[in-house]
């Protein structure tokens, strides 16, 4: 590995989520409840064949490597994609909105329902254990938020930005992603994010808040053979 975020699921479960690794040989991944984040040692057969026997019989696992994943034996590919990974090239200000609230366990159930409808990816109710999120409501329902994901030394995740459709075109997203960024850079650490290659228009958007883009990473979703 050259750099942290060329394998940055395992580079997370190595240092700074080391708490919630859960471990099988060579294979590490999230808990199942918290995101299908997964990654081994290397690629090799041997470490594949232990991250195979992870997920549950009908359970999705994700991961993310600069290098081709090999699909392990007894399981099936859901997809292969490219992934953009994009850091921040300026340093954003702090900044204060009394717009953007932040989010806690109580509103673990209404920011699923967001995440559900926008489709922002992987996001569970217990998302908020990696990191935190904030949001933006109007008559006390949640219509915007943007989150902390996956954090390394030198580095954190901006993750889960979404907006309600009904709420879109007031730059809540902007502002969120804006917010939270200069949140992790005031704490001495560069934003990133991953972007679906063929979403020209999130990768707009962010290459128009200041991310640039780092590499170009795999994407592979896999699951258990029936």
């Amino acid at each position: 590995m050259k750099h942290i975020l060329d394998r940055p699921i395992w580079s997370a479960l190595q240092t700074d989520h080391a708490e919630f690794a859960v471990r099988l040989g060579r294979a590490w991944r999230y808990p199942e409840a918290i995101g299908p984040f997964a990654a081994a040692l290397d690629l090799t057969k041997e470490s594949m064949d232990d991250l195979a026997q992870m997920p549950s019989a009908d359970e999705m696992i994700a991961m993310f490597e600069l290098d081709d994943i090999p699909i392990p034996a007894g399981m099936t590919s859901l997809g292969y994609f490219s992934l953009h990974q994009l850091v921040l090239s300026k340093r954003l200000p702090l900044i204060h909105d009394p717009e953007i609230e932040l989010l806690t366990e109580a509103d673990a159930s209404e920011m699923m329902e967001l995440a559900e409808l926008t489709k922002p990816g992987p996001f569970s109710l217990q998302s908020q254990r990696l990191g935190p999120f904030w949001g933006v409501k109007a008559q006390g329902k949640l219509v915007a938020m943007a989150g902390q994901r996956m954090r390394q030394p030198g580095f954190v995740e901006l993750s889960g930005v979404c907006t309600h459709p009904e709420f879109r075109g007031r730059g809540f997203a902007s502002l969120l992603s804006r917010y939270v960024s200069g949140k992790i850079v005031s704490i001495g650490r560069i934003p990133y994010v991953h972007v679906h290659g063929t979403n020209k228009a999130a990768l707009a958007f962010f290459g128009g808040i200041g991310f640039e883009l780092r590499t170009k990473l795999n994407l592979r979703r896999l699951t258990p053979s029936q």
